[in-house]
């Protein structure tokens, strides 16, 4: 948690995330980075919200997506998949849907020294080691 956005997510998407993800890279992600992003973010799982809910033209296969943005929202969604998810419906309902550039470049211009600090963290976490 910070200042400038909240992180959301549910277990389905997670698990989305996860099957997408290179064997090997799925299981480093598995043991390692989900341990710790459960740690630093313990409030983030949503539970309670209507994974079936049609939402305009937003694809079936992302009403979940959807649905728990709007138990959450006023909020942004933020994706990828910008063309799945109908969002002139989602903005009725309180929800934003943007890339993740567009998120970065909004956050940016509202907190730029969040930004800066996290960079400067970012690139003094980075390790010169070999993948697997």
């Amino acid at each position: 948690m910070n200042d400038a956005f909240e992180a959301r997510w549910t277990d389905r998407i997670e698990d989305e995330w996860l099957r997408n993800l290179e064997d090997r890279t799925r299981d480093r992600v598995s043991q390692r980075t989900l341990p710790l992003i459960r740690k630093h973010f313990p409030d983030a799982i949503i539970c309670d919200f209507d994974a079936d809910q049609a939402i305009g033209s937003t694809d079936p296969k992302d009403r979940h997506v959807a649905g728990a943005a709007v138990a959450v929202q006023p909020c942004a969604l933020i994706t990828n998949n910008l063309n799945d998810f109908d969002a002139s419906e989602l903005a009725k309902l309180g929800v934003r849907v943007l890339s993740p550039d567009d998120f970065l470049v909004e956050l940016l211009d509202e907190a730029p020294g969040f930004i800066e600090a996290a960079t400067r963290e970012a690139a003094a976490n980075l390790t010169k080691s070999l993948p697997f």
